[in-house]
């Protein structure tokens, strides 16, 4: 399957599922993360499949060098979603424990399938975030959100602490199509 001149395999998922996803790019040397310019990125990908039912996810991360996950050496972080009327509230809840390396603070971006549904407004812990017309400006700026034309929501928090709560509620309305 070709999308956007490349071959991605399709994403066979059940609504509400929520998924943890690995940064990669050209940079990326392997499973790990290590990368060919020694960054390091440690921001918390996720995929979210929208769904009118509550739905929960536990991301557990270790330092995936060493089996110190046997002691506890482990940081777990809750995510929920739920669609609620017109509104969709994602939930990332504070980092729970800790390993070597691990990030204080990190940013959180979530794809977000909405499935028929047009972001109208985005809001973090109560504030607004800003809106971005393209994905190239988007990709520039520190947080906001942005709606692909195939319906993905991209949404980027600042850098914050990993122990804080990120409440999102995206308001929306029905697509074009009217679903």
């Amino acid at each position: 399957l070709q999308k956007r001149g490349r071959f991605e395999l399709p994403h066979l998922v059940r609504r509400g599922a929520i998924l943890p996803i690995l940064w990669v790019d050209a940079q990326t040397m392997n499973l790990a993360g290590r990368r060919l310019d020694g960054a390091r990125i440690t921001d918390l990908n996720l995929r979210v499949y929208a769904a009118e039912f509550r739905s929960e996810f536990l991301v557990r991360e270790d330092d995936g060098e060493t089996i110190a996950y046997r002691e506890g050496a482990v940081a777990r972080t809750r995510v929920r979603q739920q669609l609620q009327g017109q509104r969709l509230r994602l939930t990332v809840f504070p980092t729970e424990g800790s390993y070597v390396g691990a990030p204080d603070e990190r940013r959180v971006v979530a794809r977000v399938i909405l499935a028929g549904r047009i972001a109208q407004a985005v809001a973090l812990n109560g504030k607004s975030l800003p809106g971005h017309s393209s994905r190239e400006a988007f990709e520039r700026a520190d947080s906001g959100w942005y709606q692909d034309a195939d319906g993905t929501l991209l949404v980027r928090t600042p850098l914050m602490p990993v122990r804080e709560l990120k409440a999102f509620e995206v308001d929306w309305k029905s697509s074009r199509s009217g679903a």
